[in-house]
């Protein structure tokens, strides 16, 4: 699984480096449902023995407001494309 060779390659670099954490980003929750769509990257992290802690939310800071907003609408395209591709 490639999946696995990265993110140990990953892992071994942030050692090699002094990195004490490595912060995998996002999980579903101490007791996640069985059927939610991202059960499958919830197991890979916690095949790797990770802890779940849980920080404030991720927010956007704008620094351009006219771009923001190009981004926003093209991500929106986006994703009307791919739902409509299933």
């Amino acid at each position: 699984m490639p999946s696995n060779l990265m993110l140990y390659k990953a892992c071994l670099w942030g050692k090699e480096n002094g990195a004490k954490l490595f912060d995998l980003w996002g999980a579903l929750g101490p007791n996640p449902d069985p059927t939610d769509p991202w059960i499958g990257f919830h197991r890979f992290k916690e095949g790797y023995g990770a802890r779940h802690v849980e920080y404030i939310g991720s927010y956007d800071f704008v620094l351009n407001p006219i771009l923001y907003s190009i981004y926003n609408i093209a991500d929106n395209i986006r994703w009307k494309i791919l739902r409509l591709r299933k």
